[in-house]
């Protein structure tokens, strides 16, 4: 792990190459052109991401210190405000108690182990009493815990002949509170998407990629452009191709947030982290969700939206019941699908629909055979027909089209014209107090297939093939 030194050393060469790269540009009396543009947004993010790793260590390092400088205050308990040490096993007055308390209580009362490393060192201390009034005690620490219940004047339950922790008076007391430096979150689905889609560099907000038209391979596999047999002396045909234009137009998603001034001072944990880290996960799921259900006005066009004119849907079986998946369902989604086993292609099923593929069953005759032997101990099968299989909430559930298709995220571009980026401002909230964080990226997506291919023999294919209502 980089030290604060190290860090804070990275973020300086970052900063001061971002500048080299703007001074320049600034001395030629010009615009920083793309490339420059590109390198000084990346110096600026990285400055920005040690920006907050330095906030982090500089809050972890202050804990520590403020631990340090507990343990030694507390080796300066036994002394009253005249300077004078009170004699370890003499009776403690109460105004010595309040004088004790008053020394150090704050900072006491922010460190959750009470001083301690560990249980292990607090339980020996405890074992160490033998009996002893607690406020007696030669363990600064101990002496402090009871001083401040003996100053709250608590008395031990009338009957009760045993310790315990259910009341402090009778030894809850010596079981101090701690704080762990995680936190706990529920983490999106991993993206098994993002990975899989055709990337492409967006130089600009808008960006024209020349495709050819080939979807139809009844008379040519090239967008029309054909070859034939000749006799000798026998003319032949010429042909030509048609191209259309695919376009890629960048769209912003942004995010904000506020947050007091006191909760960022004052959490022992950098909070400026923990909202990097919710968008972080909130762009992430957006993304996703946007891949298969984008409306592609303002942001990406889904894989499952009526504007993929390249999508095709598989009717149900005759006579199948409502919200079931059958085997042929699957054979003919197989059928379908564009060069089946290639590419970056993948099965995507709502997890409602478990139960239907582990109960699948190939007809034959008047009986049938499960298509996956198992039984409560083994793995639930991670494919179909040899391709990976994934459960995902962004497709829809059991009995709706689209529950469960194959799908070649291949044939679907995706474009970054800017990165992710963050920025913070105290001056938009001033008044209240807060710190404003902004995160955003501009990006584009959407499958680039027009239509589905029309094959020289057989049904049309395409790369997205899926399932279509069952009710």
């Amino acid at each position: 792990m980089k030290t604060l030194a190290e860090l804070k050393a990275e973020r300086a060469v970052a900063l001061r190459s971002a500048n080299a790269v703007l001074s320049k540009a600034d001395g030629e009396n010009r615009e920083m052109n793309e490339t420059e543009q590109a390198l000084f947004d990346q110096l600026t993010a990285e400055a920005k991401d040690l920006e907050g790793k330095i906030e982090a260590k500089e809050k972890e390092l202050s804990v520590l210190k403020a631990k340090e400088d507990l343990k030694k205050q507390v080796a300066d308990l036994d002394k009253v405000d005249n300077g004078t040490t009170v004699p370890p096993n003499s009776n403690i007055t109460d105004d010595a108690q309040k004088t004790i308390i008053g020394k150090v209580e704050d900072q006491f009362i922010k460190d959750p182990a009470k001083g301690f490393s560990g249980p292990r060192e607090f339980l020996s201390s405890v074992m160490g009493l033998r009996g002893r009034d607690a406020r007696l005690s030669n363990d600064k620490r101990i002496k402090y815990l009871a001083a401040i219940n003996y100053d709250k004047g608590f008395q031990a339950a009338v009957g009760s002949d045993e310790q315990g922790v259910y009341d402090d008076a009778v030894g809850g007391v010596f079981v101090p509170e701690a704080f762990t430096p995680e936190y706990l979150r529920t983490a999106p689905e991993p993206d098994f998407t993002g990975m899989r889609t055709r990337n492409l560099p967006m130089g600009k907000p808008v960006v024209n990629i020349p495709a050819r038209v080939d979807k139809n391979h009844s008379t040519s596999v090239s967008g029309g452009f054909t070859v034939s047999r000749r006799s000798e002396t026998t003319a032949f045909a010429t042909s030509r191709a048609k191209f259309e234009n695919v376009k890629l137009e960048a769209e912003s998603l942004v995010g904000a947030a506020y947050a007091t001034e006191e909760l960022l001072a004052d959490s022992p944990q950098s909070f400026v982290a923990i909202i990097a880290d919710g968008f972080r996960d909130e762009f992430q799921s957006h993304l996703t969700n946007e891949r298969f259900n984008g409306t592609g006005v303002g942001e990406y066009l889904g894989i499952l939206n009526a504007g993929n004119d390249a999508l095709i849907t598989v009717a149900a079986e005759d006579g199948q019941a409502t919200s079931t998946i059958v085997y042929d369902n699957l054979l003919k989604i197989m059928a379908r699908s564009w060069r089946f086993g290639t590419g970056n292609g993948l099965w995507v099923a709502n997890p409602t629909c478990i139960p239907q593929l582990g109960n699948l069953n190939l007809s034959v005759g008047t009986g049938g055979a499960p298509i996956f032997i198992m039984d409560a101990r083994e793995r639930f099968p991670a494919s179909l027909f040899g391709q990976p299989l994934v459960f995902s909430e962004y497709v829809p559930a059991l009995g709706s089209a689209g529950c469960i298709g194959y799908y070649n995220f291949n044939e679907y571009l995706e474009g970054v014209y800017q990165p992710t980026q963050s920025a913070e401002s105290v001056h938009v909230r001033f008044l209240n107090h807060e710190r404003t964080f902004k995160f955003w990226t501009r990006n584009a997506g959407a499958p680039w297939w027009r239509t589905a291919l029309t094959p020289k023999n057989g049904d049309t294919l395409s790369p997205f093939v899926t399932l279509g209502a069952v009710t």
